[in-house]
């Protein structure tokens, strides 16, 4: 940096390269995603970014960023190919909830939280899902109660992504039983080590256990741990969830995780590989299914450009971010359906050396969490019409009337009225 004057991009990517090679581990030192161990190297290799003046780069410099230019930020992420990147275990933590807090946080909520977060000292989680909630994340029933100066936290979450890894998690509870449910809610912060909670991991077809199921008995927090006002829970889960699918699509202004359209050569190479180990690359329709899945893999790149500098400018508000969303999900599954019809049986056995089969196959069983991770395809379908579009809603019997009122979430809950 010269004065105020930031320094060019190029420059900027020249610096960032020179640093990489010098201290981070090339990619085949990367240890198996989804265990401690390798969440555990994401968080050190994060302390070195920081450290080096190279992490939040389009932060406020108050929080430990550089406030410099999202073009800067892909810079230093496509400068990562090649080297180990710690931006996946990561991506909650910074693309998430990292942004919903710099936004929405007060002054000392900002000071205290995001200086750790930023450094990777500390990893933090979203608690939305519940285990009878499916996409009605306004349906919650975990529920928060104001005790003198502190929330007691009770219910369960479920589908946390590294729950069992986290030290806070964001914890969309209720507050409020007897008015409409969108109101009723309020985002607190969770100590994940807090007395009365329990994480349990959650085993995955893969073998993995990514996901987690959190119970919450008599879990006390300050006062002070919520995340703007009692009744606004579900605006700050809203831009919670539009910071999420910023992320997930690649149009975030303040995170970037490097899978970018540089990327989209090797995705192809992978599937012409395929088709070429399996005898068909000659098809013209096997020639044509993996030139659309490289095209499409290119207009991501640019709908991210597209719509984060339609949000910087105003002109698209954040349920553009649905668009990245559903779009990146649905080219996902379309790729990974495509290397299955070409791989055939390498896709059921494998060599146990061949890292790239089981990859493959490993995708293959998690593929769906890309549609659902962030709100489902028909979620995002539904925001994009209405919010986007401006099509009529969907109607919702349960709008306008008291939370403890809908017949639907009554059965199970005798108490609910009169403890709420």
């Amino acid at each position: 940096m010269n004065g105020t004057v930031p320094e060019r991009v190029d420059d900027f990517g020249r610096r960032a390269r020179r640093w990489i090679e010098a201290n981070l581990p090339r990619s085949d030192e990367a240890i198996p995603a989804g265990s401690h161990a390798s969440v555990a190297q994401a968080q050190q290799l994060q302390q070195r970014i920081f450290d080096a003046g190279f992490a939040g780069i389009t932060w406020p410099r108050a929080y430990g960023g550089q406030e410099l230019t999202p073009a800067h930020m892909h810079a230093f992420v496509d400068e990562l190919r090649g080297f180990v990147n710690p931006y996946s275990a990561l991506s909650v933590s910074l693309g998430v909830v990292g942004p919903t807090i710099l936004e929405l946080g007060t002054p000392e909520q900002k000071e205290r939280w995001l200086p750790p977060l930023l450094r990777g000292d500390t990893l933090w989680v979203q608690l939305l899902s519940e285990p009878s909630g499916g996409s009605d994340m306004a349906g919650v029933l975990t529920r928060a109660t104001r005790d003198g100066e502190t929330w007691v936290i009770e219910g369960s979450k479920v589908w946390t992504t590294f729950g069992h890894y986290a030290d806070y998690g964001l914890c969309l509870a209720r507050t409020d039983w007897h008015i409409q449910k969108h109101r009723g809610l309020a985002m607190i912060v969770v100590p994940m080590d807090a007395p009365g909670v329990t994480v349990l991991p959650l085993k995955q077809a893969s073998g993995a256990s990514e996901f987690c199921q959190e119970f919450f008995e008599h879990v006390t927090v300050p006062l002070d741990h919520i995340l703007g006002a009692d009744g606004e829970g579900w605006s700050v889960a809203s831009q919670l969830l539009v910071h999420e699918r910023n992320a997930l699509g690649g149009g975030s202004v303040y995170f970037a995780g490097g899978h970018r359209g540089a990327d989209s050569d090797d995705d192809t190479n992978d599937l012409v590989d395929a088709a070429a180990a399996a005898g068909v690359w000659d098809d013209p329709v096997v020639r044509q299914e993996v030139a659309q899945c490289h095209a499409d893999t290119v207009v991501s790149v640019q709908l991210a450009a597209r719509v984060a500098a339609g949000m910087r400018s105003g002109h698209f508000a954040g349920p553009a971010g649905s668009m990245l969303k559903l779009f990146t999900a649905d080219l996902h599954l379309r790729r990974t359906a495509l290397h299955v019809e070409l791989d055939g049986a390498g896709m059921a056995g494998w060599s146990p050396t061949d890292d790239d089969a089981r990859s493959r196959a490993m995708t293959w069983l998690t593929r769906q969490g890309t549609s659902i991770m962030g709100g489902t395809n028909e979620i995002q379908r539904n925001i994009i019409s209405e919010r986007v579009l401006g099509m009529p809603r969907e109607h919702a019997p349960d709008k306008d009337i008291p939370f403890d009122q809908v017949r639907t979430n009554q059965a199970g809950r005798p108490t609910d009225r009169k403890n709420g």
